[in-house]
């Protein structure tokens, strides 16, 4: 159970809802385009499936792609543009900004704690993180071939990288720690400053 919840309004809890089905019946889907169709080459990449043959590893991932984008089209995307996608993406993300303070809080600060975090921060933390730990700069972006505006927006904006770190923070106090167990298999990712 989340602590942070008990203390929650009505009207606070309306607010969160609402920004939630934002996130998971909009940018979802963004993410999905942007990773699924609009860089399926490097994503092809991404998954080695090691000792199986190219062309196997070919037909199983344009299987998935296929789903993928008839996931797409059975939530009503399948008629939008990339531009359409990427400026939703970011128009979520630049809403989302609006609606938290400058320490990074979505709900008052007052009401609020760094070691208490509600289930909708919980479940924003996954959804935001989707986007706001792309570092558009590094050679090891995830996709290179098309920067994603709202990725360098997340990575830009205080208030989402005090979110993301507030939140990191008291829900993986042993953030590090679980790095290190991944037997340096992935890279620390830094909230920029």
């Amino acid at each position: 159970a989340f602590k942070g919840d008990e203390g929650l309004t009505e009207g606070e809890k309306a607010k969160a809802w609402a920004v939630l089905r934002m996130f998971e019946q909009g940018t979802y889907f963004c993410v999905v385009r942007h990773r699924w169709v609009d860089n399926f080459s490097f994503l092809k990449q991404v998954f080695p499936f090691p000792g199986m043959p190219d062309f196997v590893k070919g037909l199983i991932m344009g299987k998935i792609r296929g789903e993928m984008i008839k996931t797409l089209n059975n939530q009503g995307c399948g008629d939008r543009t990339e531009e359409e996608f990427r400026a939703d993406a970011l128009r979520d993300a630049k809403a989302f900004e609006a609606m938290l303070d400058d320490k990074g809080f979505f709900f008052s600060s007052s009401s609020s704690s760094s070691s208490s975090i509600t289930s909708f921060e919980a479940m924003m933390y996954a959804n935001v993180l989707q986007f706001a730990s792309f570092d558009v700069e590094c050679s090891e972006n995830p996709f290179p071939k098309k920067p994603w505006a709202v990725a360098a927006f997340a990575r830009d904006s205080k208030r989402i990288q005090r979110f993301v770190q507030r939140v990191q923070g008291a829900a993986f106090p042993d953030y590090d720690e679980l790095l290190e167990r991944l037997d340096g298999k992935t890279e620390k990712w830094e909230p920029s400053q």
